[in-house]
């Protein structure tokens, strides 16, 4: 399974701002699923080997203070969590290009 990210926001896109940006403004959380090489760093990180490709968290935080939750079982779950901890009403993934 390829690894997926989607940004979480607690406000709506702004008229003006393009659909391809990713903002920072209203940015609360990030929803993820792990690809073995962010579980193997996770695993390294803390110890243990409870983390394996697919599984999906969510972190929040500022670099120094990020805060993990999860593995969740789906994306869905993930984003529920999102919703009710963080506030995100919308998520974004990255643009991909040809």
């Amino acid at each position: 399974m390829s690894e997926q990210q989607f940004l979480g926001y607690s406000r709506e896109r702004l008229p003006e701002e393009s659909p391809f940006d990713l903002s920072t403004d209203g940015l609360c959380c990030l929803v993820m699923t792990l690809d073995s090489r962010k579980a193997n760093t996770l695993n390294e990180m803390h110890n243990t080997d409870a983390f394996i490709s697919g599984m999906v968290i969510v972190t929040s935080g500022e670099c120094s203070n990020v805060q993990m939750a999860g593995p969740f079982g789906s994306l869905d779950e993930a984003f529920e969590y999102s919703r009710i901890e963080h506030g995100a009403i919308r998520f974004h993934s990255k643009p991909e290009f040809i």
